[in-house]
């Protein structure tokens, strides 16, 4: 083994180490601490000496960053120099895995009495370095492993930081705490983001010993802090200003006021100092594995502790909430909440635009993030008796929900929620099954979704493009929850809440939206009447809305409205639910579409044709055995190069899809009708079954 205390290179640390300042740059100190801590057989007293280095104060994240980072690659280059020297035939002793375990036990060792947040980045540069090597050393973690007395030590280090930083001391305790560097965050938040990125690698049952209720409203303060409590948008409304081409500016010249103007940024704003600052900070920077560890911690919180896990679920989630609405009251407020596409902004403002949606699609990743554990912890966990009843599962899906819908017009910037990203269908749809379990609480949201909201163009100061976003949200919520709401809140809310966009294509997501919606509600009501024959209150509302709807779904037959498959689907429904409650209903719609074939254009003929089509599957002996003649008459009626689409479709509708009391019907009537060229009733037997597609939206 080398002699280190004779390496010059040592000596030269050594002076450093014990100097407040060094002249040596960060890389090189960090090179140094990693390579003569990995050529020490028992490295305890440099370990000591580096952890109580007044280098590493007052606490700064590039110089703690060096000390983690210079730990976590001490551990990999002993290895490798352990891999080397057992390659050499004068290798003898013990085997390579008992000497890398006896020295990491002794840098962790040489931890012992330093400071708490030193000890804690320290000690979670070794568990790292161990965890990276885990293949070639294993994974014991017993008290005696080095592993074992990394993680004892990260717990500890992390209680004791909590202790002394988690609460607000008087001026008189303060001096007696380390301070970081100017423009640094706090301690803990400065630990918790080391702390973020190794916490999940600790063994559980050590986390158990940790206050985890305290740590979680930490980390939740963290990200709080991170972005700024949700007030970095404040700044939006001073900073817009219109351009000479009438673009949005979000900034103005920089009076020239000092003689380096032309070597600083001549164009500048509140806002976009705000988010210059916000980018670059090192909460905001951590933002994801501050998440993950918060995400991290909260199942094993309520896994462990019950009462307390479900009380700090439901603090989280009004958090959560607050934040989120904090910025959309600031955005929009904003011009910029009505801005369709980015030419309205004006160039020299598109970079700081970036710099904005950047902010809130972090927020949003991070919302995500923590809400799912917040979802998957109620999902696997049993409630205690003794919470307040008004906090359940419900209760905190919905305070999800009304989170998602706060940030509803950066969820527009995916496409809404069908476009988004998986975690964030998950989050939606893990909330919408847990709510619609409590049909009361999914009563309450649709009722509490203001109808002033969603009636088309707004006025005043609210924008369209904000008010869509927010509109698209709800939609796609009751779109979800139609089969548990009672028939007061479908008539009143939900309806009114479709009918201003059901004739209104220019904005395809809330115009299909709308539409799905509607025919949810008839599914819905088709359900429940072929369940429990003896409801009739709601189908008297929904006799009300069939004609209207008729009307509707022609009128939106024509060019670059509904599409084809939209319109046959949304045909075959309506037509199918009208006809579980009254044949006239049903008869009426299909009525209403021959009369309009006979009027409309050719394109416009041909999907009708289609539609009608489509609907005969869904109705009962009587009323198909008019209108099966009644299409085949309006297929003799199309062109030669439409027939064929139209009796392959015709047929898949009464030999394939037709239901069992109407199968030998359907069939013997396809025997008597069908073209020289079309299938015969055999082939069908192998297509029974196929799925339809669903109406997009």
């Amino acid at each position: 083994m080398t002699d280190v205390a004779a390496d010059r290179g040592y000596t030269i640390l050594l002076a450093h180490l014990h100097k407040p300042t060094s002249s040596l740059p960060l890389e090189t100190l960090q090179s140094l601490i990693a390579h003569f801590l990995s050529l020490h057989p028992a490295p305890a007293p440099l370990s000591a000496t580096v952890v109580s280095s007044p280098l590493f104060r007052p606490f700064a994240h590039n110089t703690l960053s060096v000390l983690h980072t210079a730990l976590r690659g001490a551990v990999h280059l002993k290895w490798k120099a352990l891999q080397d020297e057992s390659n050499s035939l004068l290798s003898l002793g013990p085997s390579k895995r008992v000497q890398m375990d006896a020295w990491a036990r002794s840098v962790v060792g040489g931890f012992t009495g330093a400071q708490s947040v030193v000890r804690l980045v320290g000690a979670g540069g070794v568990l790292l370095g161990l965890e990276d090597l885990k293949k070639d050393i294993g994974s014991g973690n017993g008290r005696r492993s080095a592993r074992g007395k990394a993680e004892d030590e990260v717990v500890i280090a992390l209680a004791e930081v909590m202790e002394l930083y988690g609460r607000k001391g008087d001026s008189w305790e303060s001096e007696f705490k380390p301070q970081v560097e100017a423009g640094e965050a706090d301690t803990l938040s400065l630990s918790l983001v080391f702390a973020s990125q190794f916490l999940a690698r600790v063994d559980s049952q050590r986390l158990l010993a940790l206050p985890l209720p305290e740590l979680t409203s930490h980390f939740i303060t963290t990200l709080e802090s991170a972005f700024y409590k949700g007030s970095f948008l404040s700044t939006l409304a001073k900073s817009i200003s219109t351009s000479s081409h009438n673009q949005i500016s979000l900034v103005s010249p920089r009076p020239d006021e000092s003689g380096d103007y032309p070597y600083s940024d001549p164009l500048t704003s509140p806002l976009q100092s705000t988010l210059r600052t916000l980018s670059s900070s090192t909460l905001f920077t951590h933002v994801a594995s501050l998440s993950r560890a918060a995400a991290f911690v909260l199942p094993l919180l309520v896994e462990s502790r019950p009462r307390e896990g479900w009380t700090t679920l439901s603090d989280v989630t009004q958090r959560l909430r607050a934040l989120a609405y904090a910025v959309e009251r600031d955005w929009s407020q904003s011009p910029l909440a009505n801005v369709e596409s980015e030419e309205a902004i004006s160039p020299e403002s598109r970079d700081t635009a970036t710099q904005l949606w950047t902010a809130l699609k972090t927020q949003l990743f991070a919302t995500v993030m923590v809400s799912q554990a917040v979802l998957g912890s109620i999902v696997y966990s049993h409630r205690p008796d003794s919470l307040v009843t008004e906090l359940s599962a419900a209760s905190l899906a919905l305070g999800t929900l009304e989170t998602l819908r706060h940030l509803s017009f950066v969820i527009s910037k995916f496409g809404g929620v069908e476009g988004g990203f998986g975690e964030l269908k998950s989050a939606f749809y893990s909330a919408l099954d847990i709510l619609s379990v409590d049909a009361s609480l999914s009563n309450e949201l649709v009722r509490g979704m203001s109808v002033a909201d969603s009636e088309g163009p707004s006025t005043g100061t609210r924008s369209r493009v904000f008010d869509r976003a927010v509109l698209a949200f709800r939609l796609s919520c009751v779109e979800q929850l139609i089969l548990v709401l009672d028939a007061q809140a479908v008539e009143t809310h939900v309806v009114p809440m479709c009918l201003p966009h059901l004739n209104d294509p220019t904005h395809r997501e809330t115009y299909e939206l709308a539409h799905s919606v509607v025919l949810g509600v008839f599914a819905s009501h088709a359900r429940k009447h072929m369940g429990d024959p003896s409801v009739d209150a709601e189908p008297s509302f929904v006799e009300k809305l069939t004609p209207y709807y008729t009307r509707c779904l022609l009128e939106n037959s024509a060019d670059e409205k509904l599409s084809t498959t939209q319109l046959r689907l949304a045909f075959s429904a309506l037509v199918s639910s009208a006809a579980t409650s009254s044949r006239a209903l049903a008869h009426h719609a299909l009525s209403a579409i021959l009369a309009l074939i006979q009027t409309s254009p050719p394109a416009q003929k041909q999907r009708l044709r289609l539609a009608l089509i489509s609907s005969l599957s869904g109705l009962d002996l009587p009323l198909l055995s008019i209108f099966a003649d009644r299409a085949r008459e309006t297929i003799l009626a199309a062109g030669v190069e439409e027939r064929d689409e139209l009796w392959e479709e015709l047929f898949k509708e009464l030999v394939v899809n037709s239901g069992d009391r109407e199968k030998e019907w359907a069939m013997r009537w396809w025997a008597d009708h069908r073209p020289r060229n079309a299938p015969t009733v055999p082939a069908a037997m192998g297509e029974k079954g196929k799925g339809r597609e669903q109406l997009a939206a």
